[in-house]
């Protein structure tokens, strides 16, 4: 068996010193044993196979390091197997892909702008080795490696048999828009492939997220719908040439080849009867995922490549209105009716109507009042205030009304008569408000957005 032999009639040996000759023997000889090691652990028994001879010639495999790129002052050259890692994995272009599975939400505090979730993160990267000491570790194949998590960025390689410990380098995934978080359980950090390098590190956590104001919207309470929002994004190393350059691993979602069936939909789902208190969701829709730019942080400037991204996981949720659909509001669209129905009465009978109007009025007054403890604290008047107001303001109406025309009937500027075209035509006029109200509340929207949208 031949280790490391030169050819020397190729043109590339001429161009070598003799001291640097010898050199060139040195490495490729050092290569080829560190290559047949290799395939004397992954079992390949035959040695005189063409497919596994050693390297005869550096120069022409295309495993092997040219002469325009040995490095004479290196030790022995990096050999990956060529069937290895795929060109994919070895290329500039490399990912780091999500799933997140939620477990259960609170319900959403509106007034504040947040939101309480238990939820599970799962990264999936291809650790290819960079250095010497990594590519010498993946050699042996290993298919149940387990890691645990040395702070947030190392994962030390648990193992029975040897002291030492092997680390890999973590993605620092940071949860963007939580205010208080706590870790449930410790992070699990495996290999799925030796092979492949396939990593995989998981935690599940509780969180309390803030959301955007405009998500938390209240205006059109009580059929206001929100869109609760996790923000996961890798912050740290992000920068050019750090060790998750962006311009190097980009984000992007988990797929089947990462979690081999396992789940229904790879990237993430809600775990079956996960409930909002007074909310409900739409469970087809379910998740929404989103890479989206990000604003600010180093990751956030502007280059040939454009601005980092960050993933936006959201549930869009709606407020559950039967208690003000099936009971308030058929009530209060009643006692609008009655108090309608007492123009029926001639202004002349103003003592009567204005009592009745008033006596209506007030039972609403002790509807709004149990209601306004209801209904959310905010800046600015919800679409249940406005419909309450106009059904307080209309009794009103009636019976100033009523007084305005008792008064021209004592002055003989009307007759009797004429008030009644006027309480008809007030009274069509007030129909048709409490209709065009009643319109205006029931809604009538639905899930419009696409479930995945990159």
């Amino acid at each position: 068996m031949s280790y490391g032999s030169l050819s020397r009639n190729d043109s590339s040996w001429s161009t070598l010193a003799s001291g640097d000759r010898n050199k060139v023997f040195s490495t490729a000889n050092l290569a080829a044993i560190v290559q047949q090691g290799f395939r004397q652990r992954c079992g390949d028994e035959d040695e005189h196979d063409e497919e596994h001879t050693m390297l005869t010639d550096p120069f022409q495999q295309q495993t092997s390091y040219s002469l325009t790129n040995l490095d004479m002052r290196s030790s022995i050259p990096v050999f990956i197997k060529p069937d290895e890692y795929s060109t994919e994995q070895l290329g500039t272009s490399k990912t780091i892909r999500f799933q997140v599975i939620i477990w259960n939400i609170c319900s959403p505090d509106v007034i504040n702008n947040r939101v309480c979730m238990k939820f599970r993160v799962t990264m999936f990267w291809h650790d290819v080795p960079e250095r010497r000491s990594d590519v010498e570790s993946s050699l042996s194949p290993n298919k149940d490696t387990t890691y645990t998590m040395k702070g947030r960025y190392r994962a030390i390689e648990v193992k029975a048999s040897e002291k030492e410990e092997q680390a890999i380098d973590v993605p620092p995934v940071s949860i963007m828009n939580a205010d208080t978080f706590e870790v449930v359980g410790r992070p699990d950090v495996k290999l799925l492939s030796s092979k492949s390098r396939l990593m995989r590190w998981s935690c599940m956590y509780r969180a309390d997220l803030l959301q955007d104001v405009d998500d938390m919207n209240v205006r059109d309470f009580p059929h206001d719908q929100h869109n609760l929002c996790l923000k996961l994004g890798i912050l740290t190393g992000r920068e050019k040439g750090g060790r998750w350059d962006k311009n190097k691993w980009k984000l992007a979602l988990a797929n089947e080849s990462d979690t081999q069936g396992s789940i229904r939909v790879p990237y993430g789902l809600l775990v079956n009867n996960t409930t909002v208190r007074a909310f409900h969701y739409d469970d087809e829709r379910g998740l929404d995922f989103q890479l989206r730019p990000l604003h600010f942080g180093v990751a956030a400037i502007s280059n040939k490549s454009g601005p980092d991204q960050y993933l936006k996981v959201g549930l869009k949720v709606k407020r559950n209105s039967g208690y003000y659909d099936k009971n308030i509001i058929p009530l209060l669209n009643i006692l609008n009716l009655v108090s309608i129905s007492i123009l029926c009465l001639d202004a002349t009978f103003f003592f009567q109507r204005g009592l009745m109007c008033l006596n209506i009025a007030f039972v609403e007054v002790g509807l709004r009042m149990s209601l306004d403890s209801k209904l959310p604290n905010v800046g600015y008047e919800i679409k249940m205030q406005q419909v309450l107001n106009y059904f307080f303001y209309s009794k009103l109406w009636i019976v100033i009304q009523s007084a305005i025309l008792l008064f021209l009937i004592d002055k003989n500027y009307l007759e009797v008569a004429a008030t009644r075209k006027v309480d008809f035509t007030a009274a069509i006029l007030l129909l048709a408000n409490q209709v065009f109200m009643y319109l205006n509340y029931i809604d009538l929207s639905l899930y419009s957005t696409p479930r995945i949208n990159n």
